[in-house]
């Protein structure tokens, strides 16, 4: 096991942390023997749904037919779509902290009107409720 902790460089041979998680990244994806101990059977479970979906998104196949087959939502599948513009995976919890922000129209009183309303989003538009 000696002889493999040097496999990894240095944070200090790198411009940055990124850099550095790149260049470890390629070098772990590289072997199987190097990758397999560090990652549970649940999360390859999970890099292998995530790839298979992704193929399926490439192929053209509807996010309803990939969610029956891998057994996804369509949230998931629509998140790994976006991932492949972004270059990264984020989770909808990941995205929730910058992206989905709640205000009038999704059930949060509307302040700008001078008195507290709540509204409630319908198929039929917003609703006021009393």
């Amino acid at each position: 096991m000696a002889r493999n902790a040097f496999l990894i460089p240095p944070v200090s041979h790198y411009a940055s942390r990124k850099e550095w998680e790149a260049a470890c990244w390629k070098k772990l994806i590289r072997s199987r023997a190097r990758l397999e101990p560090l990652v549970t059977p649940r999360e390859r479970h999970a890099l292998v749904i995530r790839a298979a979906a992704l193929e399926r998104i490439g192929a053209g196949i509807s996010y309803r037919r990939i969610a029956d087959e891998l057994w996804l939502s369509p949230q998931t599948i629509s998140v790994l779509k976006k991932s492949v513009g972004e270059h990264g995976y984020r989770s909808y919890w990941e995205r929730g902290k910058t992206e989905r922000k709640r205000g009038p129209g999704r059930g949060m009183p509307d302040y700008h009107s001078g008195e507290i309303q709540n509204y409630r989003k319908t198929k039929y538009g917003r609703v006021r409720l009393h």
